[in-house]
């Protein structure tokens, strides 16, 4: 069961191992891809608001209440200093979590060996007593 579980866990060690530096580049992208999707909606909120102040002058009407003003806050900027930190502490998370698994089961694979050993010390003192008891009755 031990050697089991540990072969399961070395694999998805050395997977995890395989598959970190694409976990990085999947970070890099997807901040690219955030903003991308920002300087889009920038730009079309650029272009409609200048459809709209054009429209306005076209009617004669400038009242500032009817321009409509975009925050342009719609996602919310992740520095990559922050993206970095993020991607570390969930690298350290998965690959802290499978090597604390292996430690603890080494562990108490040792406390197990280490009970046994001092149980069966005890056992021999006790016989030993006993024989010695024994012994000693029928002198």
């Amino acid at each position: 069961m031990n050697a089991k579980l540990i072969n399961i866990l070395t694999v998805s060690l050395v997977t995890f191992a395989v598959l970190s530096p694409e976990i990085l580049v999947f970070g890099f992208i997807w901040q690219n891809h955030l903003q991308l999707e920002q300087s889009n909606s920038l730009i079309s909120s650029g272009n409609s608001l200048h459809n709209n102040y054009v429209n306005n002058i076209l009617l004669n009407t400038t009242d500032v209440e009817k321009i409509p003003i975009s925050t342009g806050e719609n996602h919310e900027f992740i520095d990559w200093l922050d993206t970095f930190k993020i991607i570390l502490i969930l690298e350290l998370l998965l690959f802290s979590l499978p090597m604390g698994l292996v430690l603890i089961f080494f562990l108490y694979d040792r406390y197990l060996i280490h009970r046994n050993i001092s149980y069966q010390q005890r056992v021999e003192l006790l016989e030993k007593i006993w024989h010695y008891d024994i012994d000693k009755k029928e002198k």
